[in-house]
């Protein structure tokens, strides 16, 4: 231990004498430290922890491929995963969904908020039920159906206090989508 103190001791008297060099060893010192902390992070969160759905490892992302094209994954298209979903007997259930963002109606002022717009069988994909309330129904997926929302808990918790009599109310929302592709289809659950 006096070894270890003697040392401490040596080490401040010459960080003393070298002020500069001393500053900016321990800010060199404190970026890579910082920098590797959150390069693990995202590593963790991205690649190590599995998603948060029941049976993730059956999950499948489904793409599209243009090689000539210099495109290896490329979206699907609407009619692309209409086909998909009709022929495809490797995935138990296939779901898609597009993203966008838009403005959100609440009782104290509009908020931007980020949507996805997606297709019936999306919940069943990823086999996920709501908290609350139901998911969308084939026949409101349709052109001229009424619009339908599903609230993530996240949004419901923070805009609208986790009120449980919201299920079946009317809210305000105005979204811009890309109409003409499905950003991430998959598959769920692959048959064997």
């Amino acid at each position: 231990m006096d070894s270890w103190i003697q040392d401490l001791g040596h080490t401040l008297r010459n960080m003393m004498r070298a002020p500069g060099f001393a500053l900016v060893a321990v800010l060199t010192l404190a970026l890579g430290i910082g920098a590797n902390t959150a390069i693990f992070a995202i590593v963790n969160g991205v690649l190590l922890r599995p998603l948060a759905y029941p049976e993730p490892e059956r999950l499948v992302l489904v793409t599209s491929q243009f090689p000539e094209m210099g495109f290896d994954q490329f979206w699907v298209s609407p009619p692309e995963f209409l086909e998909l979903q009709e022929r495809s007997r490797s995935f138990q259930v296939l779901g898609a969904y597009t993203t966008g963002e838009g403005n959100l109606g609440t009782r104290e002022r509009p908020r931007r908020v980020r949507a996805a717009r997606v297709t019936a069988d999306f919940f069943d994909a990823l086999g996920v039920a709501p908290l609350l309330g139901r998911t969308i129904r084939l026949e409101e997926t349709l052109p001229g159906a009424p619009p339908v929302a599903v609230l993530t808990y996240e949004l419901w918790r923070s805009v609208f206090g986790g009120d449980p009599s919201l299920v079946g109310e009317t809210i305000e929302l105005s979204f811009t989508f890309i109409p003409s592709r499905w950003e991430e289809p998959f598959g769920s659950r692959i048959g064997t």
